[in-house]
């Protein structure tokens, strides 16, 4: 997604940056992962997700941050990754199990939570509670 012009001195007004650096951002030449917190959530806003999809992409949290049994999570995510590969979106779109499975654990998280929004379906427990645990105790 690339702005020009009006369109990139208006996108980032409202993300309060300069188009300088927004250009920056959309062409790779500064990573998503220097930005700070309310830039991610202002973006977040701007994209009508929920913020916990920029941080994850930003790669400022990880599944590692929810909980410490990994192990856990992992059987967690697999079962709702499958529960994905057998629906009719997965099927609609030729996405495949092993697809899903070889994905980084980023994408993987980052497809769960879209999944979840866009179905209105809990297949991961309180995702955003653990996340804003997380947040809480990181800043505190």
């Amino acid at each position: 997604m690339y702005f020009q012009g009006d369109r990139a001195k208006y996108v980032a007004g409202v993300l309060g940056v300069s188009p300088a650096y927004l250009g920056q951002l959309l062409a790779g030449d500064r990573s998503f992962a220097s930005a700070n917190e309310q830039l991610l959530r202002r973006v977040a806003r701007y994209l009508q997700l929920k913020p916990i999809l920029c941080f994850m992409l930003a790669g400022k949290i990880e599944a590692a941050d929810f909980s410490s049994d990994q192990a856990e999570i992992r059987r967690l995510t697999e079962r709702a990754l499958d529960f994905i590969a057998e629906s009719s979106y997965a099927l609609e779109t030729g996405v495949e199990r092993q697809m899903l499975y070889d994905a980084r654990t980023e994408i993987q998280q980052l497809v769960l939570l879209l999944y979840q929004s866009a179905t209105d379906t809990r297949l991961m427990p309180a995702a955003e509670e653990w996340f804003y645990s997380v947040v809480k105790e990181k800043a505190g």
